[in-house]
């Protein structure tokens, strides 16, 4: 998981993996099973087994780990683990992947788009409280099975968009779902690696984005620090005047530098600007 994600960023950088169960005995860990009517989540040990365990143990381990993490760019700290809410007052340098990967997907889905997420547990299909208000289907198929991956897709084959929700999910899990659906599909360790590029761009003050001069990263080169803050709200989901709020300007002041980052990015929409996003590591822009 580790080597992949980072294999996306085209940056060196130190990295160190942290299991939140590293550590703990065999029989500690048979007791992390969810009770009746707790919510579950799927993680892999170091020697390579899967395990479920309580997602209300694991959210509570999680914020002691990150106490005193995520304080400088320098000490950027990734939180993995989907299916873990309500993780407040953490670093302003801490990434949580389910954060990230829920602010993607109400982008495309206020654009008008519908969503079909893939995930690891059958119970978590019909357990998905940050979608609960919106139209998102859902499917399960575990990593690495690529005949009930081709059967997920059949399932949400009305979906613009496919989402495999899960930071287990590999490159090669996405290939198989997109062979098969001919359709964009959204992988949690490309958003996890295109925030960490991102962060470490600004840092550094480099010109990439995706991969090493690539496309993405030229084209995001040119834009300015106003279009730059503009780019990350847009991404994010927020309208012009909700950005106009945040960046303390007047709404047609956000129009136009709103319009020209797209024209950098040569895009018209923000769903076209998420679909160069997530298909900017396959290929080159046109």
């Amino acid at each position: 998981m580790l080597s992949e994600t980072l294999s996306h960023i085209g940056q060196e950088c130190e990295a160190v993996q942290v299991g939140a169960l590293d550590g703990l005995s065999d029989d500690y860990i048979r007791d992390l099973a969810p009770r009746p009517g707790e919510n579950s989540i799927i993680t892999r040990l170091s020697d390579g087994r899967h395990v479920v365990v309580s997602e209300h143990w694991l959210r509570e381990r999680i914020r002691e780990m990150c106490a005193s993490r995520g304080r400088s760019v320098a000490d950027l700290t990734v939180i993995g683990s989907t299916g873990i809410y309500d993780l407040h007052n953490i670093g302003p340098y801490v990434i949580h992947a389910q954060d990230s990967l829920m602010r993607t997907v109400e982008t495309l889905y206020m654009a008008g788009q519908r969503i079909g997420q893939i995930l690891p547990l059958s119970e978590q299909v019909h357990n998905r409280p940050e979608t609960e208000n919106w139209d998102v289907q859902g499917a399960h198929a575990a990593s690495g099975d690529g005949r009930a991956l081709r059967a997920a897709v059949r399932v949400l084959e009305k979906c613009d968009f496919l989402v495999l929700h899960s930071m287990g999910y590999s490159e090669t899990d996405r290939a198989i779902v997109a062979a098969e659906s001919g359709k964009p599909v959204i992988l949690v360790r490309r958003i996890i690696a295109g925030l960490l590029a991102k962060a470490i761009q600004q840092s550094v003050s480099l010109s990439k984005e995706i991969g090493p001069d690539g496309p993405v990263g030229e084209r995001l080169a040119q834009l300015t620090q106003r279009e730059h803050q503009v780019f990350d709200l847009v991404v994010e989901g927020l309208s012009n005047k909700e950005i106009a709020r945040v960046l303390g300007i007047s709404h047609r002041t956000v129009e136009i530098h709103r319009g020209r980052m797209m024209a950098k990015m040569g895009v018209s929409t923000a769903v076209e600007l998420m679909r160069t996003l997530v298909r900017g590591a396959d290929r080159p822009l046109s």
